[in-house]
């Protein structure tokens, strides 16, 4: 996901935050992918480890790493991840699709919270709550004659133009 200039501050950040930023969403990406519920109601991740636990007790070495812990959660940022998490908790999907975060519903959730965000801080929760539910559409049959791909294609799109 492309981070958007303003994320980390712009000029007064720089380039620092900017890349935190990018370790972050490439961390979340992770956490929703591995969380996302399939078909059978086990999440990814759950079959992941599962097929990595049945290939160690046969003693067989997997060509890739199916149980993979992913990337690290920024530290400097972590505060960001817990926040997304708490806001997450509380959002309403209007029954065609996950929820997502919208710029109404973070207004409602700091002013609850007492928290002053920083522009980038908000941008950087809106741009997960939308990753999440881009994530959380994907197909999990994978035999959509790659319809998935270009859905997924053009929810990236939206997100790399702000």
């Amino acid at each position: 996901m492309a981070v958007h200039p303003a994320v980390g501050g712009g000029e007064r950040c720089g380039k620092f935050y900017q890349e935190l930023v990018e370790d972050l969403y490439a961390f979340a990406e992770h956490q929703f992918r591995t969380g996302r519920r399939l078909k059978d109601g086990a999440s990814a991740g759950e079959h992941d480890q599962l097929a990595a636990e049945i290939f160690a007790a046969a003693g067989i070495v997997p060509a890739i790493a199916l149980a993979d812990a992913g990337p690290e959660c920024p530290q400097a940022l972590a505060y960001l991840w817990q926040w997304f998490s708490e806001l997450s908790a509380g959002l309403s999907s209007n029954g065609f699709g996950p929820a997502v975060v919208t710029w109404e519903a973070l207004r409602a959730w700091s002013s609850f919270m007492r928290l002053r965000l920083e522009p980038w801080e908000a941008r950087a929760l809106v741009d997960m709550g939308a990753m999440r539910a881009s994530i959380l559409m994907e197909d999990t049959k994978g035999d959509d004659g790659g319809q998935d791909q270009g859905r997924q294609h053009r929810a990236r799109r939206l997100v790399d133009r702000r």
